[in-house]
């Protein structure tokens, strides 16, 4: 300023600018420096130096994983911790090192129990079992679960009618052959009832049936004259049986008498004889069918007895 020479010393500095680079990555949903997709972003500021600063980012968003899983399994067993039916939303961080969402539809498959009742006859087999019981048995049914299966098996037994040993009963007397508890009857005299009621002497049969076959079991059936015994019915038809009214007695009999008067009180017969009874005719003639009334008096073992009834006569 004055004229002289003056001298000017200029230390500069020229600061560079600076240069950077950011390789990111981050969650679905998250952001880094402000950006939250996918991207290369440079930004432009004053750095501490007071210049110009590029920041260059590569940013990579990287995507939640979402998955539905449908699975069925059996009763009692579990999938993913669950064993009950429904629908359960799990959330995890995943490979990526992000949220993770799992959708899992669970079905239970329930066991199977059946239970079956059958029968069946001696000597036979239902299902590999032969003896009466009940069975539990478990395998594995179409659908890849256990199944139980309960039998309740019943053993029928053969027909085998039993009317016992053959008898001999006393006159007068009435014996019920009773063969058992079967399905169907059939008798010698076509009945078919599940006894019959024996009333004279003879060979009697039945034949019998139940799920398991057929069966025949025969009796013979005789009277013994145990007390001194009327017949209340009579067929004179001359066919050898039952053609005559007489008292029924193996023993002694002392002042035997008997008479049959029929209904108007007419005396129609008379005997003194055991051995002779009334063979269903008056004067000759066939009397008529009804009820006829008898009064018969005699000793037995020096004891007087006295008895009277009705028969009736059936032609």
């Amino acid at each position: 300023a004055n004229g002289c020479d003056s001298t000017r010393t200029l230390v500069l500095t020229v600061t560079p600018r600076v240069f950077t680079t950011i390789h990111q990555s981050i969650c679905e949903g998250q952001t880094y420096l402000g950006y939250n997709a996918t991207g290369v972003y440079t930004d432009t500021f004053t750095s501490a130096a007071g210049c110009d600063s590029v920041r260059t980012l590569n940013l990579v968003v990287k995507l939640k994983t979402a998955s539905t899983v449908s699975q069925s399994v059996c009763e009692g067993q579990s999938y993913l911790g669950y064993n009950k039916a429904g629908t359960y939303t799990d959330s995890f961080t995943g490979a990526n090192g992000c949220d993770s969402i799992r959708t899992l539809h669970l079905s239970i498959i329930p066991k199977l129990n059946t239970t079956i009742q059958h029968s069946i006859c001696e000597g036979q087999t239902y299902l590999g079992y032969s003896a009466a019981g009940t069975y539990k048995d478990v395998f594995t049914a179409s659908t890849g679960c256990d199944s139980t299966r309960t039998l309740v098996l019943k053993v029928l037994a053969k027909p085998a009618p039993e009317l016992g040993p053959d008898k001999e009963i006393c006159q007068g007397q009435q014996l019920v052959l009773t063969p058992g508890i079967f399905s169907t009857y059939l008798w010698q005299d076509l009945s078919a009832k599940d006894q019959l009621v024996v009333t004279t002497a003879g060979n009697y049969s039945v034949t019998v049936t139940n799920a398991c076959g057929t069966a025949t079991d025969r009796i013979r059936i005789d009277f013994k004259t145990c007390e001194p015994y009327f017949p209340n019915a009579f067929t004179p038809n001359r066919d050898g049986t039952n053609d005559v009214f007489k008292i029924l007695y193996d023993g002694i009999l002392a002042d035997y008498d008997l008479k049959v008067f029929n209904r108007y009180g007419s005396l129609v017969f008379h005997s003194r004889q055991t051995t002779r009874g009334w063979d269903g005719s008056i004067k000759g003639m066939p009397a008529d069918p009804g009820s006829y009334v008898w009064v018969a008096s005699f000793k037995r073992n020096n004891l007087p007895v006295n008895l009277r009834g009705t028969v009736i006569l059936i032609r």
